[in-house]
């Protein structure tokens, strides 16, 4: 098991990732970052477009939900960062987006919140 922040927070995109691709999600980037935010994950499924947040959490409790996570400071980042990957590939110009958090625990157990 990793033990850095860093090493922690890779190992839970990469388990993100994986769930994602085994659920027949296409993984379009990583990281994609610019300098007022970043996407851990832009995914496509059925035309849409996912831009996803992933968060380990060494442990998560029953009083857990995406909106502690997913404050409005946070979903317009997100969404001027996924404005601007979409303006740079424009295949993706007439695609639904989806904005989405996925949470791994130190179990390697992913929950998936779409839509948020």
């Amino acid at each position: 098991m990793p033990e850095s922040k860093t090493s922690l927070g890779k190992h839970g995109e990469d388990l993100s990732a994986e769930f994602l691709a085994s659920n027949n999600y296409s993984i379009i980037e990583r990281n994609f970052r610019k300098r007022y935010g970043e996407l851990d994950i832009i995914a496509s499924k059925d035309e849409v477009l996912y831009a996803i947040e992933v968060k380990y959490r060494q442990q998560i409790d029953e009083d857990f939900h995406p909106i502690n996570v997913m404050n409005t400071k946070k979903m317009l980042r997100m969404r001027k960062v996924i404005e601007t990957y979409i303006n740079a590939h424009t295949q993706f110009n007439a695609i639904n987006i989806s904005f989405c958090l996925i949470t791994v625990d130190e179990k390697g157990k992913v929950d998936f919140y779409s839509d948020l």
